[in-house]
């Protein structure tokens, strides 16, 4: 029953990865990018990984005998999805340790953004200098000036 819980668990973690490519795990870790995307697909990957093995199995035990004990293949088919849902685990724990890393630190927002002029502050005019364009000329005053 415990299995059927986390499977249900990993659908919507691995759909936000898969997603956003974010994945928040605690924090003092996330996985971001294409990392969290694989993290999120290998995370929606039990359930029809585990139907697929747990086919082939009954199609292969169907074909070496002519009756299939429904006992015994509830019991392997238990075992494959233990075996499925542990190995994405698995698999999901080896990439945070790989991939994961510190979250980047929020920047205060409390202040105002301030711009400081650059040391070169004859290209750049502050930002209060009020700043207009040279009067046009048209050809019509090019010519009589002449």
């Amino acid at each position: 029953m415990i299995f059927v819980v986390v499977k249900i668990l990993l659908i919507p973690v691995g759909l936000l990865a898969l997603v956003t490519g974010y994945v928040r795990l605690s924090p003092e870790l996330e996985v971001s990018g294409i990392s969290a995307r694989v993290m999120g697909f290998i995370a929606l990957l039990p359930i029809p990984l585990a139907m697929l093995l747990t086919a082939l199995v009954k199609q292969q035990m169907a074909a070496q005998a002519d009756q299939v004990d429904q006992q015994h293949f509830e019991w392997v088919a238990t075992q494959i999805e233990w075996g499925c849902l542990g190995g994405c685990i698995l698999v999901l724990m080896g990439l945070v340790r790989t991939y994961g890393r510190k979250p980047r630190p929020m920047p205060e927002t409390s202040e105002a953004p301030t711009h400081a002029a650059p040391a070169d502050s004859k290209h750049y005019p502050s930002p209060n200098t009020n700043i207009t364009a040279p009067p046009a000329t048209t050809p019509q005053d090019d010519r009589l000036a002449k």
